[in-house]
């Protein structure tokens, strides 16, 4: 009963906001011109304040127009006595309809080719005042007036789909350079690595990104129907492999908590595999700062990795902690082969999950063709 009435006081609510928005009017003086459809009204009482005029679109910046409807709107109303019909609320700005004389200035507008009638956006428009909105354009549009006399010229909405498009083009070809730079450095530390007889090294920040890139949906390859990417990369001579995210749930005590895993494949240096798995944790505080030995067992058997690269990352409240540890293609094969795998890392102990398992089993066989 109590929900009942308070749901029948938002809708009391909701009809009187409407009402007093499809019935104010506010009288003022136009002072400013922010774009072809926003300008700042003095109301009579001083205050200032946002008015987008109701129903059009106009040219986009770096449009064509852009700068010829914004002053044409400046030659109907700067410095002038309008009206203003509200109808709603944008941000910090109202929506509604600006009338000089009587004569609706968004009508007015597109009438003159300086904008298009927002059919998209005039749920709210009656039906009456759309017709004629529409009637407008039709009108301008065989006069070949201001926007229609413009070859080819794109509607605003279709200008700013254009613009993300090649945004998104731009985000991925950059996020493509900084996977190859990744893979590439990787691959240059391993050489360096293998050189000064140190197989182990500290992990950079490039790891991070090599890590991540596959996560980054249709910016970078798929992971095909067996769970793994591959990628040949500029300045590495084999073909990189690695396998989708795996997740284990590990544990110590009552502290319980997934840890996401992948394999990776660099192809060979001097006969030797450059094979790695990898475990990235994110908590408040980092788990592994101290301890992070993996040992794994297999049906039994025990193979010990040792302690893995370390590096860790602030994201917002969390730190991200990633440990990569070298192992052969011999063992990784018995590990694949097992029936019953687990492992503890940094004293935290888990069973290696199935899908982990099918993951690393398709890996093998791939890296067995090489």
């Amino acid at each position: 009963m109590r929900s009942s009435k308070i749901l029948m006081l938002l809708c009391i609510s909701l009809l009187l906001t409407v009402s007093v928005f499809s019935q104010r009017r506010l009288g003022g003086k136009v002072v400013e011109i922010v774009d072809a459809k926003t300008v700042i009204v003095e109301t009579t009482s001083g205050a200032k304040m946002g008015v987008i005029l109701q129903y059009i679109e106009v040219p986009e910046p770096g449009q064509q127009m852009h700068e010829i409807s914004k002053e044409h709107l400046r030659s109907l109303v700067f410095g002038k006595e309008i009206t203003v019909s509200l109808r709603g609320l944008v941000s910090t700005n109202t929506v509604g309809q600006l009338l000089l004389n009587g004569i609706d200035m968004s009508q007015q507008m597109i009438r003159d080719g300086a904008a298009w009638h927002a059919v998209m956006d005039n749920a709210g428009q009656y039906p009456a005042e759309s017709a004629n909105y529409q009637k407008q354009q039709n009108l301008a549009k065989s006069e070949k007036r201001g926007i229609w006399a413009v070859e080819g010229i794109l509607t605003p909405w279709e200008f700013r789909a254009k613009r993300l498009e090649a945004a998104k083009i731009a985000e991925r070809e950059e996020f493509e350079r900084i996977k190859n730079e990744a893979i590439a450095e990787r691959f240059k530390n391993e050489l360096a690595a293998a050189d000064s007889a140190k197989p182990k090294r500290r992990l950079a920040e490039s790891d991070m990104i090599l890590w991540e890139h596959p996560n980054a949906g249709d910016m970078f390859e798929l992971v095909n129907e067996k769970g793994l990417i591959s990628s040949k990369i500029p300045g590495v001579p084999n073909e990189v492999m690695m396998t989708g995210s795996s997740f284990f749930i590990v544990e110590k005590g009552k502290e319980k908590f997934t840890l996401e895993s992948r394999i990776m494949y660099l192809g060979k240096l001097s006969d030797k595999d450059l094979l790695s798995i990898g475990f990235l944790s994110r908590s408040e505080k980092g788990r592994f700062k101290g301890v992070n030995e993996l040992t794994i067992s297999a049906d039994g058997k025990t193979y010990k990795l040792g302690k893995g690269g370390r590096t860790e990352r602030k994201t917002g409240r969390l730190v991200e902690e990633m440990m990569i540890y070298q192992i052969d293609r011999v063992t990784l094969t018995s590990i694949a082969q097992a029936e019953d795998v687990s492992i503890s890392i940094g004293g935290y102990s888990s069973k290696m999950p199935v899908r982990s398992h099918e993951l690393l089993k398709n890996l093998t066989l791939e890296i067995a063709k090489k």
